[in-house]
């Protein structure tokens, strides 16, 4: 078998890789499961410009929303909570296995070719005449397959053979934990727990379903955490107990990594990384639907590209364009993720304490940006530099040795 293009991974970044190379190249993707979108590995909250972003037609993408939500309360260790309530839709609930079928439906429409319950286990490139090729070694249903491809993008996740291929891995690691539960909360706003004690180098959330279920997990960050997630998560769900918002029974249990932190290079030697492969994550909230279909769109463009030219410049470009578009939203972001991996409990509450103000929240609702967090948090930053309270904070921040983005 040959193909233009091999895509491996069937997730949003891939399908969206898939779909644009199709349209001048003949493409593949190679999926390890049996079914697109499962096992589900996503607290599956998107923002409006990522449902934009998909490009799904209006009816297809209503199948996949349970519920959409305008705003969220943030709940500090100690001080009382800050809710932002926008007046429209911020973002969507979604059934990530109805939505990432769809996705690869419209990949498959476009004139993508799919290859299921198949897995690549080598990768190496040879000559062939006056062009080089990567060849893949595949395991697809028990079976033994060589796939030759010009252009290889890896959409295969945090620690796929891509990855790997290129001696790339992200900066950091996220290990995050979920279960449904019956949940009693305001269905138009996701709650957000912060506090060492509650999610080392992150936080908690519970995320409405409907007016009675409600997505309730965590994520740590590993390298800072001497807790496992599991616990972690048993003992946040306790306290909700207690609470009396969650009702005892739960279900849908998940788990999954995040990737955080891109590497100097995503691509070489044709071969390109999309999606959590690439490390394509807000670093500040840990989504990467809307950076990895952004990219994959990108990649799929310079590939058919690069099948078509001498030396393969698409490829070559990819770095800088991806960057040049979300390489300072995450630049920021992930200096913000170091500063809260260093925060205690008393730090969080003083942060809280520094923004509790009406009209400023009311500002923050009105230009705040889910997928380009700059906007929100730059004066975030600034309001909290003129505030007593977090000073001790910031110096930090100062201290901190000199991140290389």
């Amino acid at each position: 078998m040959e193909y233009d293009v091999v895509v491996v991974g069937g997730g949003p970044a891939g399908c969206l890789a898939a779909k644009y190379a199709a349209e001048h190249a003949s493409t593949l993707v190679v999926e390890e499961h049996a079914k697109i979108g499962e096992p589900i590995q996503c607290a599956g909250l998107i923002s409006v410009r990522a449902a934009a972003e998909s490009e799904l037609p209006r009816s297809k993408f209503k199948r996949c929303v349970c519920n959409e939500v305008r705003g969220a309360i943030f709940h500090p260790p100690s001080f009382e909570p800050l809710m932002i309530e926008g007046q429209e839709t911020k973002a969507f609930v979604i059934k990530r296995d109805i939505f990432d079928a769809a996705l690869a439906e419209e990949a498959a429409r476009g004139g993508a070719d799919f290859l299921m319950r198949s897995k690549i286990v080598g990768i190496k490139q040879k000559r062939v005449g006056s062009e080089t090729l990567n060849e893949l070694k595949v395991v697809s249903n028990g079976k033994e397959l060589k796939i030759k491809a010009r252009v290889l993008i890896g959409a295969d996740g945090a620690s796929g053979i891509t990855q790997r291929f290129l001696g790339l891995r992200p900066r950091r690691l996220l290990s995050c934990v979920q279960v449904s539960g019956i949940y009693s909360g305001d269905t138009d706003l996701v709650e957000l727990f912060f506090g060492k004690s509650v999610a080392p180098g992150f936080f908690a959330w519970a995320i409405p379903v409907d007016e009675k279920v409600a997505r309730l997990g965590l994520c740590i960050d590993t390298a800072v955490s001497t807790c496992k997630p599991l616990q972690l998560l048993g003992t946040f769900l306790e306290r909700l107990k207690k609470e009396d918002k969650f009702k005892g029974s739960s279900f849908d249990f998940l788990t999954g990594v995040i990737p955080l932190g891109p590497p100097k290079r995503t691509a070489a030697s044709l071969v390109m990384l999309v999606g959590d492969a690439a490390a394509q994550v807000k670093p500040v909230t840990g989504g990467g639907v809307y950076y990895g279909m952004k990219c994959g769109k990108l990649a799929g463009r310079l590939a058919a590209r690069a099948v078509k030219e001498e030396h393969n410049r698409g490829v070559s470009r990819y770095d800088k364009l991806w960057r040049r578009e979300i390489g300072r939203e995450i630049r920021l972001g992930m200096l913000l993720h170091e500063l809260r991996c260093r925060m205690e409990d008393k730090d969080f509450d003083a942060v809280f304490r520094a923004l509790a103000d009406e009209e400023f929240l009311k500002t923050i609702a009105r230009r705040g940006d889910m997928d380009y967090q700059s906007s929100a948090l730059l004066p975030a930053v600034r309001r909290l530099l003129v505030q007593p309270q977090t000073l001790a904070l910031l110096s930090k921040l100062l201290l901190m040795k000199k991140h290389k983005l």
